[in-house]
C-alpha cells in the first residue's frame, strides 16, 4: 500500500477570519429580512385575492336573490319595475 500524505489545513490569520465572519453574519441578516419582506408581500396578495373572491361571491348571491325575487313577483302576478333598466316585469 502507498503512504498517503495528509493534507495540511491552512490556518487563516484572525485578521482575515474576523472580518469574513462579520460579512457572512451581515449577509445572513440581509437574507432573513428579505425573506420576511417576501412573506409579508405574499400574505398581502393572498388577503387581497380573498377580498376579491368574497366580493364576487357576495355580488353573485345578490344577483341570484334578485332574480329569485323577480321570479316570485312574476309568479304572483305583480308587476315590478327593474331598478337598472326601468322596464316593467
Amino acid at each position: 500500500m502507498q503512504n498517503r500524505k495528509k493534507k495540511k489545513r491552512v490556518k487563516l490569520p484572525k485578521k482575515i477570519v474576523k472580518p469574513l465572519a462579520k460579512i457572512i453574519r451581515e449577509k445572513q441578516k440581509t437574507v432573513k429580512v428579505k425573506e420576511r419582506i417576501r412573506r409579508k408581500a405574499a400574505k398581502g396578495r393572498r388577503k387581497k385575492m380573498e377580498k376579491r373572491v368574497n366580493g364576487l361571491l357576495t355580488a353573485g348571491c345578490f344577483l341570484v336573490c334578485l332574480a329569485a325575487a323577480f321570479q316570485e313577483a312574476k309568479n304572483a302576478g305583480r308587476t315590478i319595475r327593474c331598478p337598472l333598466t326601468g322596464s316593467r316585469r
